[in-house]
């Protein structure tokens, strides 16, 4: 099962909620929704949700219930069965000074073992990841506008 990432939840997601682990996702998503609406409407920032309702969940699709929308109100309790599609929108980024999902070393290793890198280009290929990881830790700490370019290959 797939749950949402540590400190980015963005992403498409199919949960069952006859498994006890997708009621928790799907709750930890809601908690999310309900802190990025509260810090829009305390701060003014104004509703950025699909529908008007001031939640984090686009395309929602509930196959019971096509024309239910995710909200909180609505999942508390939890039902214990149903099956959701949805995209989930987290307006937060993450702190990339912080976190980063797998290092330089990680990817190096998969593409070695893919035989998708030759081993005499390993050092070059370290050099191309550094300047891409600092490119793109430029870029989410410019607030999304693109400040950088690179060639690759």
């Amino acid at each position: 099962r797939i749950c949402p990432k540590y400190y980015y939840h963005s992403g498409f997601y199919h949960l069952d909620l006859s498994y006890p682990a997708d009621r928790v996702c799907l709750k930890k998503l809601i908690e999310r929704s309900v802190k990025n609406c509260d810090y829009r409407m305390k701060n003014k920032l104004g509703d950025t949700s699909q529908h008007g309702n001031w939640t984090c969940f686009r395309n929602e699709h509930h196959l019971d219930r096509p024309e239910e929308r995710i909200c909180p109100k609505y999942y508390y309790p939890m039902p214990e069965k149903a099956k959701l599609d949805f995209d989930f929108i987290n307006i937060d980024r993450p702190d990339v000074t912080l976190h980063r999902a797998v290092g330089e070393d990680s990817i190096i290793d998969l593409l070695l073992m893919c035989r998708l890198l030759d081993e005499h280009l390993v050092d070059w290929a370290l050099a191309k990841l550094k300047e891409l990881g600092a490119g793109a830790r430029k870029s989410v700490l410019s607030n999304g506008k693109p400040v950088w370019k690179t060639e690759v290959g």
